[in-house]
């Protein structure tokens, strides 16, 4: 009776340990009275097989045992298929997900740790999420690859949830390596004084090379997935797992899904994969962010058709991570990650990490383009040009000037570099040393005042170039919401219904309306507007939000419904046809506040084939202040200017279209404008640079140490200043010359008393 009672406490004991995730065996419960030994172990082998126990532990957050079996039971139409029943217990937590949790597990049969990952309990009765994780099983298992994770069964547990197990990797994430990387490192120099390795050192360079070359592994891995019509969409330093013995994996398929190939996947022999589960193909977005918002693509991010361009995009968000050490994007709230993604409003990689080799950030800021025809073409076509870059060869996101081919001869070619340096050397040493001589104390203070000069210059400069990109990337995301809003079938419809359907400019159309305003709403966040119209064939305004009493007038002579750069004179009576493709009004000032306004637009089409025409224009206006970017904090003395060097409404050109001085930034009342010559320099400026964009050439900055600003009241005051223009690629990959040029400017004052 009393070893009854014993064995009974030593089993609750057994229970309360194994419910915490410690496994003990009957060596160790019976420790203190091996008489029982036989007993507790039958008990033992009694409850890790009993059904109460199968899945006990499984959503703890801790250590936990348990058994999952496939299911054992073979349909009658079947008895003559061959069916394997793997049995694994002693689970140990590993990692948990918002769907689902991951254990490491013993295999009973094979004696191997295993991978199990199960449906989180609180999820066993979604079926949308029994769907997507079936799904992700087979991606996994079909996508046969040396970087992908091998399955090799998949079950359910005793409470009904799904499982599958896969190969157990010992090793790390690509995410961790990288803040190894990035941490402080230490290196002895002479014996005795240390100092400081940063990663891109020549004592760090073989692990740079290693760290890239499994980057690469990465890289072709999703290139075979692409080719067999499969996208990740979740493509991130922890979704790629680093072996202790040189495996690279991309691991965590649970967002993938199967797109149409194109002719040159077809043409490789690979057969498409489709799985059984989901829904087959993606033809379509699904209108909200899927993925890890820091790594995603802008066309991700406005939750439109995800096709591989969008995931090479998050292979260069994951080289911009291993480069510099942190994610393209970042902030305070997971919204302000989202906006910046939708805008692509990252910073050069050079930005933080000015060691970076300028090859090394072409390829990934290539990799990393808005519009997803400039990326890499496929994965492969990124792999291969890092490769290039580790083989010291030029690569094709890059263009070299003439002291990086001469560096890259000298390398290749060491023994004819020595001996002519050496010749060089004997033949100057004498002259050299007694010119060092007599201008040292001259250099030394030029070259403090060269230092200074070119840090303020490069700050302005790099201030400059940021906000012309960023105001680019808004006008470009802005284009892009009108050209989607624009294919909405409710547009068509209702303009093809007012054509036979009393209208009344006083009540205007109220599904129209409604339209209108839902829209204005739903971009507010991300692309604030002053307006949204719809013009019907005629340029009569249909539609506008907020509504106006200028519902129901003809706007056939302005810019924005014809799109011929100009507007013509309203008292003319012209029959003007509506535009065909996205345009940019020029700047005019509003009759309601007086404000400076630019208004975009886009087509809106009816029918199919030879039958489709336009029959109306979509148009968004905005003030020149609801540019996000523009309302940056530039701090200290500066000032930021948009220079618009066309001619205005009225025949203006250089006028200023924003002055951080003023209130909000708007010129309401009165124009001001920068002289003519100026005007002229900065014209040439965009053309060179659209001219460099189009060669894919290096820019270099425009400045100017000694500028007059008209709008200053100080008479005598100096500013030095650094010039950007705005030049953006359309929907159509088209390079568009804004005439928008971003002046960051600071008194020569503020630089000198610093």
């Amino acid at each position: 009776m009393a070893n009854a009672m014993q064995i009974d406490d030593l089993m609750v004991e057994w229970q309360r340990r194994y419910q915490q995730g410690e496994f003990l065996s009957a060596d160790e419960l019976c420790s203190d009275c091996p008489e029982l030994k036989p007993e507790a172990e039958r008990r033992i082998e009694e409850i890790e097989h009993s059904p109460a126990f199968m899945t006990q532990g499984l959503d703890t957050g801790g250590n936990a045992n348990a058994t999952a079996i496939e299911p054992s039971t073979v349909p009658e139409e079947s008895q003559d298929m061959l069916v394997f029943q793997q049995r694994y217990n002693k689970l140990r937590f590993l990692a948990r997900g918002g769907l689902g949790e991951v254990y490491i597990a013993d295999d009973l049969e094979l004696q191997r740790d295993v991978v199990l990952k199960f449906i989180r309990a609180r999820h066993r009765h979604r079926p949308e999420i029994q769907i997507q994780f079936q799904l992700e099983a087979e991606v996994t298992a079909k996508l046969d690859h040396p970087g992908v994770v091998p399955v090799y069964g998949i079950g359910r547990t005793a409470d009904g949830r799904a499982c599958y197990a896969m190969r157990f990797i010992n090793g790390v994430t690509l995410d961790a390596t990288i803040l190894q990387l990035h941490a402080p490192r230490a290196t002895q120099t002479d014996g005795h004084a240390v100092r400081e390795a940063a990663p891109f050192s020549a004592a760090r360079t073989s692990e740079l090379h290693n760290l890239l070359t499994r980057f690469i592994t990465a890289c072709k891995t999703l290139a075979y997935a692409h080719n067999r019509g499969i996208v990740h969409r979740d493509i991130k330093p922890d979704n790629i797992m680093l072996g202790k013995y040189g495996e690279t994996l991309m691991v965590d398929w649970g967002l993938a899904i199967s797109v149409d190939r194109d002719d040159s996947a077809k043409a490789s022999g690979e057969e498409t994969l489709m799985p059984g589960s989901g829904t087959g193909s993606s033809s379509g977005g699904t209108g909200y962010p899927v993925g890890t918002p820091a790594y995603m693509s802008p066309e991700q991010a406005n939750g439109a058709v995800v096709r591989p361009a969008s995931d090479i995009f998050s292979l260069g968000a994951t080289l911009y991570k291993l480069l510099t050490g942190r994610a393209p994007y970042s902030g305070e709230s997971a919204d302000e990650v989202v906006r910046k993604a939708r805008l692509g409003a990252w910073v050069s990689p050079r930005h933080f990490e000015k060691h970076i080799p300028r090859p090394l950030a072409a390829i990934c800021e290539h990799a990393m383009a808005i519009d997803p025809q400039q990326r890499y073409a496929t994965a492969l076509e990124l792999a291969d040009d890092l490769e290039l870059w580790l083989s010291d060869e030029p690569v094709a996101a890059y263009h070299e000037g003439f002291s990086e081919r001469l560096g890259r001869w000298t390398r290749h070619h060491r023994v004819w570099t020595q001996a002519i340096l050496t010749a060089l050397v004997v033949v100057s040493l004498v002259v050299t040393l007694a010119a060092m001589q007599l201008s040292r104390s001259a250099d030394k203070e030029r070259e403090a005042r060269n230092d200074s000069e070119k840090s303020h210059q490069d700050s302005l400069q790099l201030a400059a170039e940021f906000i012309a990109k960023a105001v680019g990337q808004d006008l470009q995301s802005r284009w892009l919401i009108l050209e989607r809003e624009a294919t909405d079938p409710e547009l068509p419809r209702r303009l093809q219904a007012l054509e036979s359907e009393p209208f009344d400019p006083a009540v205007g159309d109220r599904d129209l309306q409604l339209w209108l305003s839902d829209r204005i709403s739903q971009y507010d966040s991300i692309a604030p507007a002053k307006s949204w119209m719809v013009l019907d064939r005629q340029g009569i305004l249909r539609g506008r939000y907020p509504k106006s009493e200028t519902i129901g007038k003809s706007f056939v002579f302005r810019d924005y419904f014809h799109g011929l750069g100009r507007d013509v004179d309203p008292t003319q009576k012209q029959e003007l046809a509506p535009l065909t493709r996205p345009h940019r009004s020029n700047v005019f000032r509003s009759r309601t506040d007086d404000s400076l306004v630019v208004t975009l637009s886009a087509p809106i089409w009816s029918g199919q084939g030879n039958d489709r025409r336009v029959i109306g224009v979509l148009a968004m206006s905005m003030q020149i202040g609801q540019f996000g970017i523009l309302e940056s904090q530039l701090g200290g003395h500066r000032v930021l200017r948009l220079i618009d060097t066309n001619a205005s409404a009225q025949d203006e050109r250089g006028t200023v279209l924003y002055d951080s001085r003023n209130k909000n930034g708007t010129l309401a009342q009165k124009s001001q404008r920068i002289p003519d010559p100026l005007v002229t320099e900065l014209e040439q400026l965009r053309l060179s640079r659209v001219q460099q964009q189009r060669q894919q050439l290096a820019t270099g900055g425009f400045f100017k140490n000694h500028f007059t600003d008209a709008a200053d009241d100080r008479t005598t005051s100096q500013w030095i200043a650094a010039f950007e223009p705005v030049i953006l690629r359309t929907a159509s990959r088209e390079l568009h010359d804004t005439g928008w040029v971003v002046v960051v400017q600071q008194p020569t004052s503020a630089r000198e008393s610093r």
